[in-house]
């Protein structure tokens, strides 16, 4: 992915983030940056960092224009973009720095009960599971380059076409001939399609389609026909629905319609759909028509250039990953390639994609008009559509106004829970992969809140299910209530002959899980965010005594806990990657894509370097450090609570680069620098960048060891004996080690609370606002593409009150903390012993 330059880049190269007024995601720009509307400065909390309400400004409060004259801290000073760039090359090409192996899974799949009757697994000291870790763990199938995050402002839907490849293989699978004509043979008879094609008015003259051109000059002379014909076909056939239920192809190659938030994209035909699941555009279109109410799409393509196989996967599959997005209760969605003469279907699920070979429409009609027919289908099953998810739309607006999703209670009893509106669900953006959807609702009766999550497993690894049996009842990680697994498999949307090698079976299951808070990335103030990742950590070390090692420790794997008690104020989720550390050495299989990318270790993205094999394994310094890098990317990211910095730094975006030698190069290159306290907004305060300092030198002796134990071993055995005896038995020292820097770091937090920052520091509760802060470097894209009716929800660089509406002065809630807490009582309790004696 290319990077802009700048004609004086400071440190690291930067762009500027802009605010968008639409629901989606944070816009951002390249150029100069857009200053946004300065605030007085005050010694009090902003509305934002205190969590309260915007106010108006009261008399005689300075205005944004006084506060904008005032004289503002210097920008960092600008360093040699050639001598950066050379260290990063060198970075790069230290292809022998520290690595281990995320192992794949190749246990089979167990079945489950209707409902989880768990018993409490065995728990073993951190040392014990140190001896039982044999560094033989299974993972999961590869998932290559990936387009799990949103596209953010700068990219170009040229470099998501060209990530698309990535994702999806440049080896395509194209079925037998077979295939096509077999299907949708219920929705339409031959004997009826030969009577249609005998009327006058179906378009279709002595074996061909009159209003298709033989020989196109460009692709929009075929729009206008292929609509027409379409539109033919559905009046004919495609009325078999409720009056409030159509179909109709419409001509969108000229209407642009919302992408990834930043973005319009215009597939050539559209069917516009009304029913319970497609709901109308928040953009007015004088069509109305947009990603969330789309059936299908079609794409126009000149008879000479068919055969350009990878690019049309790539285009097509553009739009069809908007459609899984602004449609999160998509299983497969299908595209039509309709060229003069010919027709093929492109097929996307979360195993990839497939191709169908081109058939003649002309010689062929009735294998055209089921094609037509089962992409424009009435019956949203017939779509890919999973109608357990239901909807109500709105008459008058055509917004979903609430749903109910199918699944089981605590007892295991079938039961449909009720959506919450007001939360959108958060959608795993990359058409192939585990496809994690995951649904906010709540029980029709008692009202309980609960998470629901559809994910998509290879056929190969365990269920989530079986870790979450080991999980339950351990403080911190996420609670199971009920499950199913097996609800659907992608082999079943295939040819039963496709043994192509890059084909691999995923299997559908739902989890309803009790609800937790927000990911840490919402977070109201300092505290709250370190105890979060503090209770989380130890929640892993708990597991970790399970036996059980998490492998996707990020940012939205880390929930704001139920309670402010020490042990619950943070939760992990999500152990979809987990692996149970027990396993037998022919179960080992190095895979560098286990987890997220942008806050995996640098040894995991090591592991794919041919001169290091076999590596060892992922073990639970991999983990730590992935929350090294997840606290790292909040403190970098915010100037204050729920504000983000105006320049982001680009190590943030280049640690997850596609390649991961790019990848571990970026973070090589952070560990090997000094932190550069100057790209911390003030807000954060020296007691977090003391953590982050503590942390950064922690996990940098670990690389240190890594390495120099890699360099002494001859073999990989002899390298994992080495590990065993002085990393991982050492597992219950890290673990405290790293819970002791967060402790430190709360309690000097608490202790600001009470006496405010220490003399010769910054008051770290004042506001940063984007104009002092120091930092400037660009957005990374987003991680969790989220969306309600369609919609994404605001993440990251998008502010939850309006900026404009925030004014200082407004009474600060101070939140008692517990020090503060234990200091009220016994203050209190020696102003009772004092009235009592003097009484």
């Amino acid at each position: 992915m290319s990077t802009p330059t700048d004609s004086n880049p400071p440190r690291y190269r930067t762009r500027s983030i802009t605010r968008s007024n639409s629901s989606f995601a944070p816009v951002e720009s390249i150029g100069p940056p857009v200053q946004p509307k300065p605030k007085p400065r005050s010694r009090k909390k902003s509305a934002v960092a205190t969590g309260e309400r915007p106010r108006t400004r009261s008399q005689g409060e300075a205005t944004p224009a006084a506060a904008a004259a005032a004289p503002q801290p210097a920008a960092p000073k600008p360093r040699n973009p050639r001598q950066y760039t050379a260290r990063f090359e060198l970075a790069r090409k230290a292809g022998e720095l520290r690595n281990q192996t995320p192992p794949r899974t190749t246990a089979a799949v167990v079945e489950s009960e209707p409902a989880p009757h768990l018993s409490t697994p065995q728990t073993y000291s951190t040392s014990e599971a140190a001896a039982i870790f044999s560094g033989t763990q299974s993972g999961g199938t590869p998932q290559g380059a990936s387009t799990q995050n949103a596209m953010f402002a700068h990219q170009k839907v040229a470099e998501l076409k060209e990530d698309l490849k990535l994702e999806l293989g440049t080896d395509i699978y194209v079925t037998d001939r077979t295939w096509a004509p077999s299907l949708y043979h219920d929705l339409v008879s031959e004997g009826d399609v030969d009577k249609f094609l005998k009327q006058s008015n179906s378009g279709y003259r002595e074996g061909r389609w009159t209003g298709l051109p033989e020989y196109a000059k460009k692709e929009s002379d075929l729009y206008k026909p292929i609509v027409a014909i379409v539109n033919r076909i559905l009046a004919k056939f495609g009325r078999d629905g409720a009056a409030s239920v159509t179909r109709k192809a419409v001509d969108t190659h000229a209407l642009n319609m919302d992408h990834d938030n930043h973005h319009k994209t215009r597939p050539d035909i559209s069917i516009r759909a009304t029913g319970p699941s497609f709901a109308r555009p928040s953009t007015s279109y004088s069509t109305g028509i947009g990603y969330q109410n789309v059936a299908s799409v079609f794409d126009a393509k000149l008879e000479r250039a068919k055969d350009q196989q990878l690019d049309q996967v790539a285009q097509l599959g553009t739009y069809c990953r908007q459609i899984y997005i602004q449609q999160p209760n998509r299983e497969f969605v299908r595209a039509l390639i309709i060229t003069e003469k010919h027709v093929r279907v492109v097929h996307y699920d979360r195993s990839g994609t497939y191709v169908t070979p081109f058939h003649d429409v002309h010689t062929d009609p009735l294998t055209f008009i089921r094609l037509v027919l089962g992409l424009s289908s009435t019956d949203e099953s017939v779509l890919g559509i999973d109608t357990s998810v239901q909807w109500i739309i709105d008459p008058k607006t055509g917004k979903k106004c609430s749903g109910t999703i199918a699944s089981s209670d605590r007892e295991g009893n079938p039961i449909n829970y009720n959506l919450d509106m007001t939360a959108p669900p958060f959608v795993r953006a990359s058409i192939r992969g585990r496809g994690t959807t995951c649904w906010h609702a709540s029980h029709p009766e008692t009202g309980e809140r609960v998470l629901i999550k559809d994910a998509w497993r290879t056929g190969t690894r365990k269920s989530e299910i079986e870790y979450l049996k080991v999980a339950q009842g351990v403080e911190g990680v996420v609670q199971m209530i009920s499950f199913e697994d097996d609800r659907a498999e992608t082999k079943n949307y295939r040819p039963a002959t496709c043994q192509h090698p890059g084909f691999h079976n995923r299997i559908k299951s739902r989890v309803v899980m009790e609800h937790y808070g927000p990911s840490i990335w919402n977070f109201d103030d300092r505290i709250q965010l370190i105890a979060a990742i503090k209770d989380a950590i130890q929640a892993h070390k708990k597991l970790y005594d399970r036996l059980v090692l998490h492998r996707d420790i990020s940012m939205q794997n880390v929930l704001i806990g139920p309670s402010a008690e020490p042990g619950r104020r943070g939760v992990i989720i999500d152990l979809d990657m987990a692996v149970k550390i027990d396993r037998k050495p022919s179960e080992i299989s190095a895979d560098p894509r286990t987890g997220t990318r942008q806050y995996q270790s640098m040894a995991v993205l090591q592991s794919s370097n041919p001169k290091i094999q076999p590596p060892p394994p992922q073990d639970h310094l991999d983990d730590i450090e992935s929350f090294f890098y997840a606290t790292c990317h909040i403190v970098f990211w915010f100037a204050t609570p729920g504000v983000p910095n105006r320049n982001i730094p680009e190590f943030l975006s280049k640690w997850e680069s596609a390649k991961e030698a790019d990848a571990r190069a970026w973070k090589a290159l952070f560990m090997s620098e000094p932190l550069d306290t100057d790209l911390i907004s003030k807000y954060w305060g020296r007691p977090i960048v003391n953590l982050l300092q503590s942390f950064k030198k922690f996990i940098d002796g670990i690389h240190r060891s890594k390495a120099d134990y890699r360099a002494t071993a001859k073999t990989s055995d002899k390298l994992v004996k080495m590990l065993r005896k002085k990393l991982w038995m050492k597992a219950e020292e890290h673990y405290a080690e790293v819970d002791g820097f967060f402790q430190t770091c709360l309690d000097a937090l608490e202790l600001e609370e009470i006496n405010g920052p220490a003399p010769g520091t910054s008051d770290s509760s004042a506001p940063s606002s984007p104009e002092s802060s120091p930092i400037r470097l660009p957005q990374r894209r987003q991680p969790l593409p989220q969306l309600a009716s369609g919609h994404y929800e605001p993440t990251e660089g998008v502010k939850r009150p309006s900026e404009e509406a925030l004014t200082e002065g407004s009474p600060k809630k101070r939140q008692r903390s517990g020090l503060s807490r234990r200091l009220e009582a016994e203050n209190a309790t020696l102003e009772r012993s004092s009235s009592e004696d003097s009484e």
